[in-house]
C-alpha cells in the first residue's frame, strides 16, 4: 500500500510509495460537495477495459479548468485544455502523454519496462484489480520554444490501492483509488525520495477519473487537485439535427428549473433517433445564494445510451450553466 510520509525500504522490491490523500470543496458552496474519504480495502474486482472517449466530449472541473476530447484511435487520445495546450496521450491515464504542446513549451516521452534483479515489473495497472502495482522508466525530452532540448529520466511506481466512496461537484460514485510516484534519475534506488505524486479516483461508470491529486516535492512545492464539475456531451455529430439541438436546450433548462428532485423527464426527437433523459439530484445553494442543481443526463442515439453527470448553477435571466466554465 502506498503511505505518504513514511518511507518503506525496496531495494529489492522497487521503489517507495506515497499515499496522497485529500478533499476539496467546491469553492463557494454551503454544502461539501467536493470531499473524499478514506480508502477502504475491499476483495480485488477487476476492471478490463480502458477509458473510452467520444471526440468532443467536454470534462469541466471545479477550478474552472476543462479538457476536450479531440480525437481518439485505439492506441491514444488527443486533448485540449482550457489553455489551447494540446497534447497526444494513452487511454491509460497513468502514463503522460506521449507528446504535448504549450505557447511556449513542447515535448515527447517514451517509457519503457523496468526491469529488476527478481523479474520485471508489470507495465501497467490494467486490467484494474486492487492491490495491482506496476512499474516503469519515462524518457522525457522537451525544450522551450526556439531553445535547446533538455532530457531526463525517471521511474513511475503505481498500485491500485482501494476501493473509495468520492464526492465531487458531479455527484457521488464509486471509484477505484490509483496512485503513482515519480522517483527522478538515472537509475532507480531505495534510497530515493520521490519527487512526484499523483492519485486517480476511477469510476467505471463514466470510463473516467471524477478526482486527481498531483503534488510536486521539488524546490516548488505545489499541489493541483481537480474535481469532476460536468461531462458535456458533443451534440454536433450525425443524427442530431440543429432542430433538436435547440429543443435539447430548452428542455436540459426547463427541467433543471421545474423538475423535482429524484424525478427523470425524458424528450424525444420527432424522428425517434434521439433521446435525452433528465434527473435531477441534490439542491444547494453556494455561499453566494446562488441555486445550484446536481443532475444525471442520458443521451440515447440509434438505441446506443451514454450517461452524464453535472452540476449547473441558475444565472442571470433564470439560465442555468455549468458554474466556472
Amino acid at each position: 500500500m502506498f503511505r505518504k510520509g513514511q518511507i518503506l525500504n525496496k531495494a529489492i522490491r522497487g521503489l517507495i510509495i506515497f499515499l496522497i490523500a485529500g478533499s476539496g470543496v467546491m469553492a463557494g458552496c454551503t454544502n461539501p460537495v467536493a470531499t473524499t474519504r478514506s480508502v477502504q480495502d475491499a476483495a480485488p474486482q477487476g476492471i478490463l477495459d480502458l477509458p473510452t472517449y467520444i471526440p468532443g466530449t467536454v470534462f469541466v472541473y471545479a477550478s474552472g479548468r476543462w479538457d476536450t476530447v479531440e480525437n481518439v484511435d485505439k492506441d491514444s487520445v488527443q486533448w485540449l485544455n482550457h489553455r489551447g495546450d494540446r497534447s497526444v496521450g494513452s487511454h491509460d491515464f497513468t502514463f503522460r502523454p506521449l507528446s504535448w504542446e504549450s505557447k511556449t513549451h513542447e515535448g515527447t516521452r517514451t517509457f519503457e519496462h523496468a526491469q529488476f534483479v527478481f523479474g520485471r515489473k508489470a507495465y501497467s495497472l490494467w486490467p484494474l484489480s486492487v492491490g495491482k502495482t506496476s512499474g516503469y522508466f519515462e524518457i522525457n525530452k522537451w525544450h522551450p520554444k526556439g531553445g535547446p532540448f533538455r532530457t531526463y529520466r525517471a521511474y513511475w511506481s503505481c498500485e491500485v490501492e482501494g476501493d473509495a466512496k468520492v464526492t465531487v461537484p458531479a455527484g457521488k460514485f464509486d471509484t477505484l483509488k490509483v496512485a503513482c510516484a515519480r522517483f527522478s534519475g538515472k537509475n532507480s534506488s531505495s534510497t530515493a525520495f520521490a519527487r512526484e505524486y499523483r492519485a486517480w479516483y476511477y469510476a467505471p461508470e463514466i470510463n473516467h477519473w471524477v478526482a486527481y491529486e498531483r503534488e510536486y516535492r521539488g524546490e516548488d512545492r505545489r499541489v493541483t487537485r481537480k474535481r469532476l464539475a460536468a461531462i458535456l456531451p458533443v451534440l454536433e455529430r450525425d443524427g442530431i439535427s440543429d432542430s433538436d439541438r435547440v429543443e435539447m436546450d430548452r428542455f436540459f433548462q426547463n427541467s433543471l428549473q421545474t423538475s423535482q428532485e429524484g424525478v427523470t423527464h425524458a424528450w424525444h426527437s420527432g424522428s425517434g433517433v434521439v433521446q435525452m433523459d433528465m434527473t435531477q439530484m441534490q439542491t444547494f445553494q453556494r455561499n453566494d445564494r446562488t441555486t445550484c442543481r446536481q443532475y444525471q443526463q442520458t443521451l440515447i442515439i440509434e438505441g446506443k445510451r451514454e450517461k452524464y453527470y453535472g452540476v449547473a448553477c441558475k444565472g442571470v435571466e433564470n439560465k442555468w450553466n455549468v458554474p466556472q466554465i
